[in-house]
């Protein structure tokens, strides 16, 4: 029994280090929003028939009251359902502001850049091989895709730039 207490911190201290969360967020901060939503809505039962109604299937008191004391996180849905019943968009708030900073948003707009500039670029190839008419309007179609994806990065870029902030 000694021996197994005296290498615990051991074993904890050999975990892997925990991955990097997309956004930061303490738990506690995370139970205080929860538990400010629920007493928007109404308390307990309230945040229970407010998620029924929106989901059609029913929750209990228990993990609802779990939510509130910090034992259990709140699912993405069970939010969604109290923010429509409250009016409350908290949590969307805060999580609109973390990705503004997790950088999230560059990587996926590039990503989505270059997934339409191959589409553009194979339909062209594939109307320079055929040349019938379809094929030359979806060529013409997804190149003005990329054309628009392009140019909403480009304004948005040149807006950030004039106010200084990273876009």
């Amino acid at each position: 029994m000694k021996t197994a207490l005296l290498h615990a911190p051991k074993v904890r201290a050999a975990r892997a280090p925990l991955k990097e969360k997309a956004f930061p967020m303490d738990k506690r901060l995370f139970m205080h929003m929860a538990r400010a939503t629920i007493a928007r809505v109404g308390g307990v039962d309230a945040a229970c028939a407010a998620i029924e109604a929106e989901y059609g299937e029913p929750v209990s008191r228990g993990t609802i009251s779990k939510i509130q004391n910090g034992h259990l996180d709140i699912t993405f849905a069970q939010v969604v359902a109290l923010q429509k019943a409250t009016g409350d968009i908290a949590f969307a708030n805060f999580l609109r502001r973390a990705n503004e900073h997790c950088g999230a948003v560059p990587a996926v707009t590039h990503v989505h850049t270059l997934k339409e500039a191959t589409e553009a670029v194979m339909a062209q190839a594939e109307a320079e091989q055929s040349g019938d008419a379809d094929s030359q309007l979806r060529a013409v179609k997804e190149t003005l895709e990329a054309v628009d994806i392009m140019r909403d990065w480009l304004a948005g870029k040149a807006a950030s730039l004039k106010t200084g902030t990273t876009a």
